[in-house]
């Protein structure tokens, strides 16, 4: 079969505005407002946001890749997770986009907010290219990062049961609903140390 997936760290040298790409197609809500629904703006700030220290460094994220393509991504991140709006600024900057009462909005209602993340790590985007969905691609990521001896911890909107069926399948648990950004209805699921013995 030709459609072997790799998967491996991130590397800077790689393909950083599919990755940006990948990581705004993760969240339906968060990146169409931030960015007023432009994906090229979207990529262009996040692709130099992969370069700097933020959430989504280049040290923070797995790939997956068929035939030399870039076809998903994983961000994650131990805690504690600082996030530093400066450094997230200059990348609009950095791209010439005005950064407005949006960013104030999203850095309030979900990036501050990371920094209360308890112990363990923080899966914050999975995402996988539509064109390759069905492949056992997402799981393979994730079964890559996952150790037992790790606590993890991650919000998914509960309007997408094939996403939560796969965190279900690999260990995680529903911990509770909330309402997540512009009152988008999310579990918060985690998945345990595995119990010694196991």
């Amino acid at each position: 079969m030709n459609d072997e997936i790799i998967v491996r760290p991130l590397s800077i040298n790689d393909d950083l505005e599919q990755v940006a790409r990948l990581i705004y197609y993760t969240d339906d809500y968060i990146f169409p407002y931030l960015y007023n629904n432009d994906l090229d703006d979207g990529v262009e700030v996040i692709r130099k946001m992969i370069e700097r220290n933020t959430l989504y460094n280049v040290s923070n994220v797995v790939i997956a890749i068929i035939n030399e393509k870039i076809v998903g991504i994983v961000v994650a991140k131990r805690t504690p997770i600082e996030i530093f709006p400066e450094v997230m600024i200059d990348s609009f900057i950095d791209s010439n986009m005005i950064v407005d009462e949006r960013f104030s909005k999203v850095y309030n209602d979900y990036y501050k907010l990371l920094a209360d993340e308890p112990d363990g790590v923080y899966i914050a985007n999975v995402c996988v290219d539509k064109n390759y969905r069905g492949m056992g691609v997402a799981k393979k990521m994730l079964t890559a990062i996952l150790r037992d001896d790790e606590e993890y911890n991650l919000e998914t909107v509960k309007d997408n049961p094939s996403a939560v069926n796969l965190y279900k399948s690999l260990g995680f648990e529903i911990q509770g609903e909330y309402l997540g950004f512009i009152n988008v209805p999310c579990y918060r699921m985690h998945r345990p140390k595995a119990s010694k013995g196991e």
